[in-house]
């Protein structure tokens, strides 16, 4: 173990952060940062920051941000020609503060919810579309990606995206108080049970893990590859460390502790008794300790902003654990491949050890889209009104903007589909709450009805069977798709004399013009329902010249099939391609008269 002298109140409370390439180490105090340059635990440079401000270490470069409780966020590089340089400036909500750090992105939680701050060039923000606000917030499983709690489900968001890619679904509720993850499993512990951390391991269907702590969790991280988490307890501020391998819980430091981090994947760097400790916890149990002078200057730094050092703070500032906790490096493919084979035998003090609670037989299954519709469907058709599941980047999230449902009615699409799913009716009683116009759209009378996506039958409503294929991904039923590698666009046509080949016809002008659906017999006789089905899988449909098929395509690229260019003519569409053969004397000679 290494030791740097700090000098100051001990009472005063001070955050210990890391970078990510684990060159720097930060210890920020009320009023200022100092910069450490790591192992070494050489001083580097100190900054002076706002009272009560919040400090992160993020990105590639480096990059320091301080958000001064005005909201002001500062984009600071710490090794700037003649020391840290200001290098952007954003104006977030008041009162706000770090959340989680992946990568390039940071979440930050303000009283109206919450903010992805992104360092590529130009550094930008943009707020996240969440109904009930950001809970419980930990860095990701996979880079730039967090991991959020909302309503009682763990969600991984993406912070480029900025918006929900899956749900881990539970057979409870989860309320954390403190969760993570790395790409094998995510870890929480709940409000109510701050002395257990429950572990679930990825990768389909797996076994539930409950680990017992020797005293409440007052401050939590993980390692870079989620193998081991650090604790700081709620009672002593004693500092334990976790193996989420074999449930091992050993203490490393009696407390009180005031703040840790991870330095890579084996070394801890934390705040006790004026120290910056750092511990390496693969080596033995001897430590030796070399106390390093921070020295302090005899003026004060200058400050990122200019301030009155006499102003207080503005609210009631989040703990430590709060601004890091939830932070975590993300780990080189090198130091993990290492990491989870050094994780048989970790060598840890075992003085102080915890039995981990025995393994449970809840079986944990991680769910697509259409479990998480399915299981909602399904309560909403017994009465619950709970929210609708967080779906995008899915079939019915694609299919149903395609079709024309908007943001008011689309859950009318989603209720119906994930009644399917269960197998179960939908009466226009149940669609009520969620159409616009209420009962007009619940009966068949509205927009809804105008969109033809829909059957109301006995008083059941119903998807039509193409839109069902459609979700379903199932093969379509008024067409052949003829593939390419883009999509047909536009109206046109194509001149074709004689009979017309569709089949032959399709496979020859899906070259040219992109990807089409072409109709088959029941396509030819229904071609307004060959043309939804077009529609619903995102193609253009291939049809004759009948005024049916051309009322059916008005608002929508289509392809057409006429039997000579005065026609396309009348018609106001321009000739695309001629079929092989129109140009012969014969077909000349049938067009002229």
């Amino acid at each position: 173990m290494h030791d740097a002298l700090v000098e100051g109140d001990p009472a005063v409370d001070r955050c210990v952060l890391v970078s990510p390439d684990e060159s720097l180490a930060c210890l920020v105090e009320p009023s200022q940062l100092t910069i450490v340059r790591m192992p070494e635990f050489n001083v580097e440079s100190e900054i002076g920051i706002e009272l009560g401000s919040d400090v992160a270490i993020l990105g590639n470069p480096i990059r320091i941000l301080v958000l001064a409780p005005s909201g002001a966020l500062y984009v600071v590089n710490p090794h700037g020609r003649g020391g840290p340089k200001e290098v952007a400036r954003l104006q977030l909500e008041r009162g706000s503060r770090f959340a989680a750090l992946s990568g390039s992105h940071a979440l930050v939680k303000s009283a109206s919810g919450g903010v992805v701050v992104s360092l590529h060039e130009p550094v930008s923000f943009a707020r996240i579309a969440t109904r009930i606000g950001v809970s419980t917030v930990a860095s990701a499983l996979t880079q730039d990606n967090f991991i959020i709690e909302v309503g009682g489900v763990l969600e991984e968001w993406s912070g480029p995206l900025r918006h929900p890619l899956r749900r881990f679904r539970l057979d409870q509720p989860v309320y954390a108080q403190h969760v993570g993850g790395s790409t094998n499993q995510i870890w929480f512990v709940l409000r109510n049970k701050l002395d257990q951390i429950t572990i679930v391991p990825l990768g389909g269907v797996a076994r539930l893990q409950r680990i017992d702590l020797p005293e409440p969790a007052a401050r939590m991280v993980a390692n870079p590859v989620g193998s081991m988490i650090a604790v700081i307890g709620a009672d002593t501020g004693a500092l334990m460390v976790v193996a989420c391998a074999d449930g091992k819980v050993t203490q490393v430091q009696p407390g009180p502790v005031v703040d840790v981090a991870w330095r890579g994947t084996r070394q801890l760097v934390y705040f006790f008794d004026g120290l910056i400790r750092l511990h390496d916890v693969a080596a033995s149990p001897a430590e030796v300790a070399k106390p390093i002078q921070v020295a302090k200057p005899t003026e004060p730094a200058e400050p990122t902003e200019p301030r009155s050092r006499t102003d207080p703070p503005s609210g009631t500032p989040m703990s430590t654990i709060e601004r890091v906790a939830a932070w975590k490096e993300r780990a080189r493919p090198d130091h993990m491949a290492s990491e989870l084979g050094a994780d048989a035998e970790p060598e840890l003090d075992t003085t102080h050890v915890v039995r981990p609670a025995p393994v449970l037989e809840t079986i944990v299954a991680l769910h697509q889209w259409r479990d998480a519709l399915g299981a909602w469907a399904r309560a909403s058709l017994r009465g619950s009104r709970g929210d609708p599941p967080h779906l995008a980047a899915c079939t019915l999230h694609d299919v149903g903007a395609r079709l024309g449902f908007d943001e008011q009615d689309r859950y009318v699409l989603w209720l119906v589909y994930g009644a399917r799913l269960c197998g179960l009716d939908v009466a226009p009683i149940d669609l009520v709450h969620l159409c616009p116009n209420r009962w007009d759209d619940a009966l068949g009378g509205g927009r809804l009805a105008a969109l033809g996506v829909l059957e109301w039958r006995r008083n059941r409503v119903v998807l039509v069977p193409e839109v069902r294929a459609a979700l379903d991904e199932l093969a379509p039923l008024f067409g052949t798709v003829v593939p390419n590698a883009t999509n047909a666009t536009g109206r046109v046509a194509i001149v074709s004399a004689g009979e017309p080949d569709y089949a032959a016809i399709g496979k020859w002008a899906a070259r040219e013009l992109g990807a089409l659906l072409v109709p088959n017999a029941r396509g030819l006789q229904h071609p307004a329902r060959l043309v939804l089905e077009a529609r619903a899988r995102k193609l253009a449909p291939l049809l004759p010249a009948h005024d049916t098929s051309l009322r059916a395509t008005r608002d929508g690229p289509a392809v057409i099939v006429v039997d000579d260019p005065t026609t396309a003519s009348k018609l106001e569409l321009a000739v695309a391609l001629t079929w092989p053969g129109f140009d012969s004397a014969s077909d000349r000679e049938s067009v002229r008269h």
